[in-house]
């Protein structure tokens, strides 16, 4: 995992084998996120208790980040690379975890900036811990074909 600023990053993708299914399923524990999600217009930011959320979830090809104040649909399709940074200059040096389009532009960013302290410290840890065990992977994929549209 490395430390990233606007520009530079460690993009790491799910290989063979590994589903993007894994890597949300151990994100749930992350806890406090601030979750922006960008375009071509400009961005919403979101915060959330990611262990709390009502749908975390990967089904039917599209990641679902739900709760009672938003709702979130991510085709995985449309994801080419996740990006770990261990401390980014726009996240107030907190880690992240990017979910990047083929263009190679953010789409959805988990930035881990809302903890102080020795809970902060956890969950940076957690997220280094997450980032190893992803760090080889060469291909995203989904357990799910993306849905007719």
């Amino acid at each position: 995992m490395s430390v990233c600023g606007h520009g530079e990053s460690e993009e790491n993708s799910i290989k063979d084998g590994r589903y993007i299914e894994d890597l949300v399923e151990e994100m749930r524990f992350l806890g406090q996120a601030r979750i922006i999600l960008r375009n071509a217009l400009g961005a919403s930011e979101l915060f959330a208790d990611l262990a709390d959320l009502a749908d975390l979830q990967v089904r039917d090809g599209w990641i679902h980040i739900v709760n009672k104040k938003f709702h979130i649909h991510l085709s995985c399709a449309d994801i080419a690379r996740v990006r770990f940074c261990e401390r980014h200059q726009y996240a107030h040096e907190a880690p992240t975890i990017s979910f990047l389009a083929d263009q190679g532009g953010p789409s959805v960013v988990l930035t881990f900036d809302q903890l102080a302290g020795a809970e902060a410290q956890e969950q940076a840890n957690e997220v280094r811990g997450i980032a190893r065990r992803h760090e080889d992977e060469t291909h995203l994929v989904s357990e799910h074909t993306r849905p007719a549209m």
